[in-house]
Formats: structure tokens, C-alpha cells, sequence
């Protein structure tokens, strides 16, 4: 890898500072609530130090470089293939599930393998976190569904209507089935309650 090569993915990357997550548009928010897939990617990385640090901090080994490169990366791919929301894997059913993960997958060998050894490295990582196979894997995919949830508990607090993003509760708590760790479970315990929260008290008249 030279310095051509860093610029050379700096400069693909830049997309996800302007890509909106579409998921926001789709329930109906405007653009001033919506957020770019590359503050998205920054929510991640924090969300996965945090939580790294918790399971660290209960005695257990993690390796955080690992945690943090996948979080970095984890929605890199998407600088090509674009944001696909989850409906449309759910409309398109295995068949669109399938051909979103081998597109995700083929982005990022094509963005990464150009830097040589450490490309093949960095793609590995990513392959890993899609994989969420492993602790780190697992951590990273946790934080990828604790941003999006404390972006949408910070859209309730200004003023977002709490029911648009019911969705986005239920949705991020089924796709993490079978994967979750104990953390997540709890964090995913306390964001709902503040959503819960958030919606408006049903007013009584007599």
C-alpha cells in the first residue's frame, strides 16, 4: 500500500459523507432528521468502544483493534452499492437477502483488495463483522443497532413523532436473534424504554 492508495479510498469513501441512510426517509422524516451513513459509521465506532469496554471491564478478552476497524468499515461498501433499506430485503425475500450480502461483499473486495496485503486484511475484518461469527464480529453488529436506536431516541427528544419509529424497535431487535449478546440485550432493554417513554400519555375527557 502507498499514498496513492490512501487517497485513492479516501476519495471513494467520501460518498457516505453525503449518502443519507434511507431508512429515515422511508417512515417519513425530512431531511434535517435524517443522518449520513458516514455519521452513522462514527455512532458505531463509539457505540462498539463503549461496549467493548463493558465486556472488557467484566473479564473478558476482546481485541479492540479488531472491534474498531470492523466498525469503521462495516458500512464502507456501501460508498458503491448505496444504502439498501431493510424493506427491500424484506419485499425481495432470501433471493434479495442473498444478493445484497454477495454485492456488499463484492464492494468491499473491490474497494480494499487494490491496497495490496492490507487490503486482503481490512477485507477479511469486513467479511468477519458481516459473518458475526466471532465476539468482536458480534460486537460491532450489537453497535451497529444501539446507534441507530439512540439516533432515534434523539429524534424523539426533538420532536419526532415516537410511532414513526416503532419499526426500527422491532426490526433491530429481530435481526440481532441468535447473535445477541448479553449487553445489547440490556442497552436494547433501556433504549425502549425511552421510546416508550417518548410517546405522548393518552389524554382523558369526560
Amino acid at each position: 500500500m502507498n499514498t496513492d492508495d490512501i487517497i485513492g479510498l479516501s476519495l471513494k469513501a467520501e460518498s457516505l459523507k453525503r449518502l443519507r441512510r434511507t431508512g429515515w426517509a422511508l417512515v417519513g422524516l425530512g431531511s434535517s432528521d435524517e443522518e449520513t451513513v458516514a455519521a452513522h459509521s462514527w455512532g458505531t465506532c463509539l457505540a462498539s468502544l463503549l461496549i467493548a469496554e463493558k465486556i472488557r471491564s467484566d473479564g473478558n478478552a476482546v481485541d479492540l483493534q479488531k472491534v474498531l476497524t470492523m466498525a469503521i468499515l462495516h458500512d464502507l461498501p456501501e460508498a458503491i452499492v448505496s444504502d439498501i433499506p431493510l424493506t427491500a430485503v424484506q419485499f425481495g425475500g432470501d433471493s434479495m437477502k442473498s444478493s445484497k450480502e454477495k454485492a456488499e461483499a463484492a464492494a468491499a473486495r473491490h474497494m480494499l483488495d487494490p491496497l495490496g496485503e492490507v487490503g486482503s486484511f481490512l477485507a477479511g475484518l469486513w467479511e468477519e463483522f458481516a459473518a458475526c461469527k466471532t465476539l468482536e464480529a458480534r460486537i460491532v453488529n450489537a453497535a451497529d443497532k444501539v446507534d441507530m436506536l439512540t439516533h432515534a431516541v434523539s429524534l424523539e427528544r426533538a420532536g419526532c413523532l415516537p410511532r414513526l419509529l416503532d419499526e426500527f424497535f422491532h426490526n433491530s431487535h429481530h435481526e440481532n436473534a441468535g447473535s445477541s449478546l448479553e449487553v445489547f440485550e440490556e442497552l436494547y432493554s433501556k433504549l425502549l424504554s425511552l421510546h416508550r417513554g417518548n410517546k405522548p400519555k393518552p389524554t382523558w375527557t369526560y
